[in-house]
């Protein structure tokens, strides 16, 4: 049954919506488990549920038991869609193209927006990426943002949206923080996408390596891919992020395994057991009463908090009255694109198809179908003279031996 108003939904989408033939689509979640919802626009608002609403510009959306109530009137119905020639408010953010909501089978609404690709990359990069940062870093974020939620694109069949709006998949305020330098670095890079083996690159990224990126296989458990390897990330030394250092007590971490459903007394020791070529803890044992638990690494940063615990490229000590100190470098998963290291080696005169290449090697970088770009040539290999810049600038050794972007 919920497909069934899916299809029906995507099909009133197309035709009330009326996007280009060539534009792509994409439709992000905003919010979840919504029960009311304000939304404006400085132009008339349209419906696709045959309500005349004049010339109104603010509608005020309930969701009610067989429906929806739009302004005080009852509309029949899982979905409903809502347009205007401008942008459109809808709770805190301002966003290009239709705002629709969908009934959840549990109660209340997702909100999600269907925006086109260009709109949403523009809206992502001014997230994702420092607005004010070098233009060939903020390109080689486009093409990264673009080609990610591409993949996941061609992976929707049956879901109700392609992505959501935080850093489970890519933060997404709308038109929120755009400015002329991301318009500037979407409009330049328009279309193009990394592509491997045929299909849209699994296009990862995160903020800062701590000088070497890391292998796909050794953070979620899934299949190493050619072009999510382990890669040297120079230039890393602006990221405020670099190195860090953070304490938990042992009843701290005894506190965040049980909000995880994992019962454990007080503990008494955290040890890394194995690292990965890149230096990173690939298996930590943490020893609470008399017994102990062996777990990944990246499942442990988890628990502990991302925020918090920046990183898996970590050691740690016991203190004093039983705490733990952990000191790290870098800030997030890892995987694939560090835009600190994207940002220093635009400002070391490197293209946005030289990062690209160099976090994702072995990438063809080519436009979505439709578009009228040029289709460009494979990144090359980055001299390593240009990686470790005449300086002297040092990358981190490596040491011997799940989630989405954040």
């Amino acid at each position: 049954m919920a497909n069934r108003f899916f299809t029906l939904a995507a099909l009133a989408a197309a035709i009330f919506f009326a996007a280009p033939a060539s534009a792509t689509t994409v439709r992000v979640a905003i919010a979840k488990n919504v029960n009311s919802l304000t939304v404006s626009s400085e132009w008339p608002l349209r419906v696709d549920s045959g309500i005349d609403l004049g010339d109104t510009k603010i509608l005020k959306i309930s969701c009610v038991k067989e429906g929806f109530k739009l302004n005080g009137k009852h509309v029949r119905g899982q979905s409903v869609m809502i347009a205007s020639s401008g942008l459109i408010k809808a709770g805190l953010g301002s966003y290009h193209g239709a705002i629709q909501l969908m009934k959840n089978p549990g109660g209340g609404a997702v909100v999600i927006n269907h925006v086109d690709m260009e709109d949403y990359i523009a809206g992502v990069v001014a997230m994702e990426m420092g607005r004010d940062w070098p233009a060939e870093a903020l390109k080689a974020q486009a093409i990264a943002s673009r080609t990610f939620a591409l993949h996941h694109m061609d992976r929707r069949e049956g879901r109700l949206y392609d992505l959501d709006n935080t850093v489970s998949s890519q933060v997404y305020k709308g038109v929120s923080g755009v400015n002329q330098a991301v318009r500037e670095a979407v409009f330049a890079t328009g279309g193009l996408v990394a592509m491997f083996d045929g299909a849209p690159a699994l296009t990862f990224y995160h903020s800062c390596a701590g000088g070497e990126t890391e292998d796909l296989k050794y953070v979620w458990g899934r299949e190493s891919r050619p072009y999510l390897t382990s890669q040297p990330a120079p230039f890393e030394d602006g990221a405020p992020e670099k190195n860090w250092r953070v304490r938990f007590s042992g009843k701290d971490i005894q506190a965040r395994f049980a909000k995880y459903g994992v019962k454990a007394g007080p503990v008494s020791g955290v040890e890394i057991l194995s690292r990965t070529s890149s230096g990173r803890a690939r298996a930590v044992r943490v020893t609470y009463a008399g017994k102990h638990r062996d777990m990944n690494a990246a499942a442990f940063r988890r628990i502990m908090g991302e925020n918090r615990l920046r990183s898996t490229k970590f050691t740690v000590d016991s203190a004093k009255k039983g705490e733990f100190v952990f000191t790290g470098e870098g800030y997030g998963h890892a995987v694939g694109m560090s835009q600190w290291s994207a940002r220093g080696m635009a400002e070391h005169g490197l293209s946005f198809d030289d990062i690209i290449g160099h976090f994702y090697p072995g990438v063809e970088i080519t436009p979505i179908d439709g578009t009228e770009r040029v289709a460009m040539a494979s990144p090359a290999p980055i001299p390593a003279e240009k990686i470790t810049g005449e300086s002297g600038g040092q990358l981190v050794p490596a040491a011997e031996p799940e989630a989405l972007p954040q």
